[in-house]
């Protein structure tokens, strides 16, 4: 990814049915978004924390910040609405990193490295793979 001065120091793509965003924060926090076409009924599911913790679970660059070993959620999963000029709703959880150097850890490589179209799952793959709510 390339280096840009800005918070969007985790990983982030767009990988067709779903976006993604990592935003760092300070004292060892950071949101996770994930973005949907607002006319995907489907993926409303997102919403929930369950199917939320399963699809970020599901793309491989993810894994690294969200699995129960590093973080930990702060919140509840909360739907942001659609943003008109991209026309996608969002959702989004804030969490906190079990070690310091996580964060660190994690930029450098996303800075370093490609973006992330493979690893993904398929849609459909995505929806199969979600609890029910």
């Amino acid at each position: 990814m390339p280096a840009v001065a800005t918070l969007l120091r985790g990983p982030r793509a767009e990988i067709g049915y779903l976006a993604y965003s990592v935003f760092v924060e300070d004292n060892r926090t950071f949101a996770l978004a994930l973005m949907i076409p607002s006319w995907d009924r489907e993926l409303r599911v997102l919403r929930h924390e369950s199917p939320f913790t399963a699809a970020a679970l599901g793309m491989t660059t993810l894994v690294a910040w969200v699995h129960s070993d590093q973080s930990e959620p702060i919140t509840p999963v909360v739907p942001m609405g659609q943003l008109q000029n991209l026309h996608r709703s969002v959702v989004a959880v804030a969490r906190r990193v079990s070690d310091p150097e996580l964060l660190t850890r994690a930029q450098r490589l996303a800075r370093e490295s490609p973006p992330p179209p493979t690893g993904a799952p398929t849609r459909a793959q995505l929806l199969a793979a979600l609890p029910d709510v």
